[in-house]
C-alpha cells in the first residue's frame, strides 16, 4: 500500500486513496452509496444507461430460455433476478412468460438498497403477479448475502429448486480484482484515487464523478488462487505480457449462494465483458466507465471456469458489442437448452438488435419504424425513440402502413412500465391518433394519461383540442381552463381560451339573432 500523504496536492489533484488492491478499492462503496441514495431516480433520470439491458426483444429471449427450463424440470424453478434496480426488465419478462403461458415457477425481484424494494411492492403493474402468486421480493447483498430469504412467502427457496439467476449489467459493478502477467510472474494490478477537490468523506458517490485512478503493480507472492493458476498456465510463455480481471466478489457470491446450495443453476448474464482469454492480450489497465455510477468490463470467462470446476456447462456467443449475453448451467441435461441459446441468442441477439436501434431515425421509413417496433417485440423505448418520425409522416402514409401501426398500440401499451413520466406512453399515442384527426381514439388516451401518469397541462390542453375538434365546446372550455390552473404561463392554452370564448360568444349571439 502507498505511504504517500493521503491529503497531498498535485498537479493531478489531491491523493484521496492510496494504493489498494481493486476489490478493496473506496468505489465499490461509493457505487453503492450512488445507488442507495438516489434509488430509482437513477433510471427515471436516465443517470443510468439501461435501454440495451432492459428491452422487450431482450425479455422475450430470455422468457423462451427461462420457459425452455421451466417445461423440463421436474423440480420447482424460482427465477431470481439480481440487482433488478428499475423493475422493468422483471415486468417484461414476466409479461413474456404470461405470453408463453409459462406455470409452476416463482420470480424473485432482488437487491441491496430497500428503497426499490419499495418501489416494486407499490408500483402497479406488479399487483396482478403479486396477486397470482408468481412474484416475491428479497433483499440480496452480492457482498454479503449467503441465503435468500423471500419476503412475501417469508421463506427461503428449496434446496431441490432449479434456480435460474439473471444478471443484467450487475456484474460490472461489483468489485473485482487486475492483475497482470509478465514474463511467467503474476502481478496485482493496484489502484489509487485523485481528485480535483480535496475530499473529506470517501462515501460520497460524487467523488466518482470527480476522481482519476492511478495504477501500479506488486508482485503477487502465494497465488493460492485456482483462476490465477489457470491463467498462469494459459499465459505461460515468456514473452507473454497480459492484464485482466477476476470477478473476485461474483464468483464467491456465485459459489456460496447458489452452486453448493442448489443442484440445477442457470446464470443468463448479460454485460460488457470478455469471454475469451486470448483477448486479453490487448488489455489496459481497467477502463472504469462513469456514468453516475460506474463500470468496470467483466470476465465471464472466469465465470466459465466456475461452473466448469462444478461440470457445468458454458455458452458464449461470439457477438462483438455493448453486451454479450452468456449461459452458463449445471444442468446435466443441457441439449435443449444449448439449441435454444444459440437460436435466440448467439444467431440473432440483443447486439443485433441494438445494431438496427442505432439507425438515424431522419434515415428510417415508416415502414420500417412499424418493423422495427414488432422485431421489439413492441417495445415502448423503442417506440419512444420513433414518436416524432410518426408525428411528421405517418399522416402522409398509404393506409395499410397506418392500419399497421394502429395494430401495434395495445401491444405497446400492454409492455408500458412508468419508470419516468417524462416517458408516458399514452400521452404519446394520443399526439399521432391527435394528427391522424382521431379525435375520439385520441381523447380516450389522453384521459388515460392523466389517470395513470398524472396531470399535465399539456395533457388537458390535448383533450380540450379532442373536444374543440369533435364540437364539444362546453368540455373543450373546461379542460383548457385545466391546463391553465396547471400551467398559467403556457400562452397557447390561454391563446386557445380567448379563442373559444369568442366563438361560443358569436354563436350564442347567432342563436338569439335566429330567435
Amino acid at each position: 500500500m502507498s505511504t504517500e500523504n493521503e491529503n497531498a496536492s498535485s498537479d493531478a489533484g489531491y491523493l484521496i486513496e492510496g494504493f489498494q488492491q481493486l476489490s478493496k478499492s473506496s468505489i465499490w462503496k461509493m457505487m453503492m452509496n450512488f445507488y442507495d441514495n438516489e434509488g430509482i431516480k437513477a433510471w427515471s433520470k436516465s443517470v443510468v444507461p439501461y435501454f440495451i439491458t432492459c428491452n422487450s426483444f431482450l425479455a422475450n429471449k430470455y422468457a423462451i430460455l427461462i420457459n425452455q427450463i421451466i417445461k423440463n424440470s421436474l423440480s420447482p424453478v424460482y427465477i431470481v433476478e439480481l440487482g433488478t434496480g428499475s423493475g422493468k426488465l422483471s415486468f417484461l419478462i414476466l409479461n413474456e412468460l404470461k405470453k408463453l403461458q409459462a406455470t409452476s415457477f416463482t420470480y424473485v425481484m432482488t437487491d441491496f438498497t430497500q428503497n426499490n424494494i419499495n418501489y416494486w411492492s407499490e408500483h402497479p403493474s406488479f399487483k396482478p403477479f403479486l396477486s397470482s402468486g408468481v412474484l416475491d421480493f428479497a433483499k440480496v447483498d452480492v457482498y454479503n448475502t449467503k441465503e435468500i430469504m423471500l419476503i412475501n412467502k417469508k421463506e427461503k427457496i428449496p434446496s431441490n429448486a432449479h434456480v435460474i439467476v439473471i444478471a443484467n449489467y450487475l456484474f460490472d459493478s461489483i468489485a473485482c480484482d487486475a492483475y497482470r502477467i509478465s514474463q511467467n510472474i503474476v502481478y496485482n494490478n493496484t489502484i489509487a484515487l485523485k481528485s480535483k477537490d480535496l475530499e473529506m468523506d470517501l462515501s460520497d458517490p460524487s467523488i466518482l464523478q470527480r476522481m482519476t485512478p492511478t495504477w501500479d503493480s506488486t508482485e503477487v507472492s502465494e497465488e493460492n488462487n485456482c483462476y490465477l493458476e489457470w491463467y498462469k498456465n494459459f499465459f505461460n510463455e515468456s514473452f507473454c505480457d497480459v492484464k485482466f480481471t477476476i470477478p473476485t466478489k461474483v464468483l464467491s457470491f456465485l459459489e456460496e449462494t447458489f452452486i453448493n446450495r442448489f443442484s440445477n443453476v442457470t446464470l443468463i448474464a448479460g454485460d460488457k465483458s470478455q469471454t475469451d482469454p486470448n483477448t486479453f492480450y490487448s488489455n489496459d489497465n481497467p477502463f472504469i466507465a462513469v456514468h453516475g455510477s460506474f463500470s468496470v468490463t467483466v470476465n465471464f470467462h472466469a465465470i466459465g471456469l466456475l461452473f466448469e470446476q462444478f461440470q457445468g456447462k458454458v455458452f458464449h456467443s461470439d457477438t462483438d458489442g455493448s453486451i454479450k449475453i452468456s449461459l452458463f448451467t449445471t444442468t446435466k441435461e443441457s441439449a435443449d437448452l444449448e439449441n435454444m441459446y444459440k437460436e435466440h441468442i448467439a444467431d440473432f441477439g440483443p447486439t443485433d438488435f441494438f445494431v438496427l436501434c442505432k439507425t438515424p431515425v431522419k434515415e428510417i421509413t415508416v415502414d420500417y419504424a412499424n418493423a422495427l417496433i414488432k422485431l421489439s417485440r413492441y417495445d415502448t423505448d423503442t417506440f419512444f425513440s420513433l414518436k416524432e418520425l410518426y408525428n411528421e409522416k405517418l399522416l402522409d402514409a398509404n393506409a395499410a402502413i397506418k392500419i399497421d401501426f394502429m395494430k401495434s398500440i395495445n401491444k405497446l401499451v400492454d409492455n408500458f412500465y412508468l419508470i419516468n413520466k417524462d416517458k408516458d406512453i399514452y400521452f404519446e399515442i394520443g399526439r399521432i391518433l391527435y394528427k391522424l384527426k382521431e379525435f375520439n381514439h385520441a381523447l380516450s388516451y389522453f384521459k388515460k394519461s392523466i389517470v395513470l401518469v398524472g396531470q399535465h397541462n399539456l395533457t388537458y390542453h390535448n383533450i380540450a383540442l379532442c373536444y374543440k375538434n369533435m364540437n364539444q365546446k362546453e368540455e373543450a372550455l373546461k379542460h383548457f381552463k385545466l391546463a391553465h390552473e396547471l400551467d398559467a404561463t403556457y400562452e397557447s392554452t390561454r391563446i386557445m381560451m380567448s379563442v373559444l370564448k369568442l366563438e361560443m360568444y358569436n354563436s350564442s349571439l347567432t342563436n338569439l339573432s335566429a330567435l
